[in-house]
């Protein structure tokens, strides 16, 4: 998924080849300095940009946060979740590996009060925690949906149509 990719940062590929972010790699990644690419984690703001771009249905900024509801319900309704109330929806968006701590998530979630919130789980990874999350939809399944696949357009439009992001490990 090339965008992704936050920032292509040489500063980033410097401090790996140091003692204190190397992590016992430094001497080989100073040996290969050459072919170094520093990758930064997190969110390319321009291509996830709310306010721009194809994926939602309407395009938002901090001047129009109110078209994020619109947003919500659209959704809401290619999920089939219900509409018309004020139940918070959350997003998680991720590696589905014991790594990343989602299996934790999916706990959490699944011991919260019933009724009062609903949420949608889109992400691949280790057969065990993509079954918890589709076991989690199952129980819950007014409330939760769990998208066991790669979907940038549908990543793009949960980020522009929830109400909290969880973002594991």
């Amino acid at each position: 998924a090339a965008d992704a990719i936050t920032t292509v940062s040489p500063g980033y590929a410097q401090e790996m080849q140091t003692e204190a972010f190397g992590a016992g790699l430094e001497g080989f990644l100073k040996a290969k300095a050459g072919q170094l690419t520093g990758i930064l984690n997190g969110i390319d703001q321009e291509a996830w940009n709310p306010a721009a771009g194809p994926a939602l249905p309407l395009n938002y900024d901090h001047t129009t946060l109110g078209r994020r509801e619109e947003n919500k319900r659209h959704l809401r309704t290619a999920l089939s979740l219900a509409q018309g109330d004020d139940r918070p929806l959350l997003a998680i968006i991720s590696r589905m590996d014991h790594q990343k701590g989602i299996d934790i998530a999916l706990e959490a979630l699944a011991s919260l009060d019933a009724g009062v919130w609903q949420a949608v789980i889109l992400g691949t990874g280790t057969q065990l925690v993509e079954d918890q999350a589709r076991a989690l939809a199952h129980q819950l399944p007014d409330q939760v949906r769990a998208v066991i696949r790669f979907d940038g357009e549908l990543a793009r439009r949960i980020y522009g149509g929830a109400d909290m992001i969880l973002i594991p490990s």
